[in-house]
């Protein structure tokens, strides 16, 4: 339970301060990466697991995005999106829903690393409303309410992103 409220408050400040552009929020989302490996590990969530792999690559070239190519992300992806599709098919308790929600996140800050506010942000949110329902069935109550509040911050982001786009227009 502790570890549990630890990554979700870590991955909601990691969101707020991505939502106000904050290079901070790269630093929490490794350490919430991180330590959501073991939170997903322990749950049997194979797939979340390798995902957070991802993530954590994905903060990590976040945080220094003019260093790292995108070449280098995208071949971080496949491998781990191979991964993904093994545990899927070889581990009982693999399904689809973990899979495109794995998929969703890893594109998702793939793009927001990338500074493409608006299709970031709109996969990060259904990727944390499809993750709230993961979550929430399997028990995970608290873990399930952060991935609403999200999806609540992924919403003011995209608001954000296109009054910009408008005012800028």
């Amino acid at each position: 339970m502790l570890l549990e409220i630890i990554v979700s408050c870590l991955y909601f400040t990691n969101k707020l301060l991505l939502l106000f552009e904050k290079r901070s929020g790269w630093m929490f989302g490794l350490l919430a990466s991180a330590l959501a490996m073991i939170y997903f590990f322990n749950l049997s969530f194979y797939l979340f697991f390798s995902l957070e792999l991802a993530c954590f690559v994905i903060m990590f070239l976040g945080l220094f995005a003019e260093k790292m190519s995108i070449k280098v992300s995208i071949g971080i992806y496949a491998v781990v999106g191979l991964v993904m599709l093994y545990l899927l098919f070889n581990i009982r308790e693999s399904g689809w829903m973990e899979f495109a929600t794995s998929i969703l996140f890893m594109c998702a800050f793939l793009l927001l690393a990338k500074k493409k506010y608006f299709n970031g942000w709109l996969c990060l949110g259904i990727s944390h409303g499809m993750m709230l329902l993961v979550t929430f069935e399997k028990g995970e109550h608290f873990f399930a309410l952060m991935q609403g509040l999200s999806l609540v911050v992924c919403g003011v982001a995209m608001w954000r992103t296109t009054r910009r786009r408008l005012i800028s227009s």
